[in-house]
């Protein structure tokens, strides 16, 4: 199961370096594609649901176990949040992200997405 969080820790911090080289390519269709198909929100939903599943199922095999279970909870979360939070909400935010200067985004995939993905990469590793 540590395959699992390193396909997903690979994916994460492949987003992130993306994000950090070029926001505009995840969050400009991202945007466009809540405003065409609403519906899509809760394929995010989903999406960030099964990956919080597999995250604390998959928890055990990895090198540090309590923060692989955190991280998965914290999809878990996400992922009901998406429906409470509904589409205007989301749209705001992603709206927001978007109007924060190219600096802001680019440090926040950084310090942010970049890192998840390589600590559930060493995680999966370090068994």
């Amino acid at each position: 199961m540590s395959g699992a969080v390193a396909a997903i820790g690979v994916v994460i911090g492949m987003v992130g370096a993306i994000g950090v080289v070029s926001p505009g390519i995840l969050l400009s269709p991202a945007l466009d594609g809540l405003k065409s198909a609403p519906r899509r929100i809760y394929g995010l939903a989903v999406a960030r649901l099964v990956i919080g599943v597999i995250l604390v199922v998959a928890a055990s095999s990895t090198g540090f176990p309590t923060l692989v279970m955190l991280i998965g909870a914290v999809f878990i979360l996400r992922a009901a949040l998406i429906p409470m939070l509904g589409l205007d909400r989301t749209r705001a935010l992603i709206e927001w992200l978007q109007g924060r200067s190219l600096l802001v985004t680019r440090l926040l995939f950084l310090a942010g997405v970049v890192p998840l993905g390589v600590f559930l990469v060493w995680a999966a590793i370090k068994q």
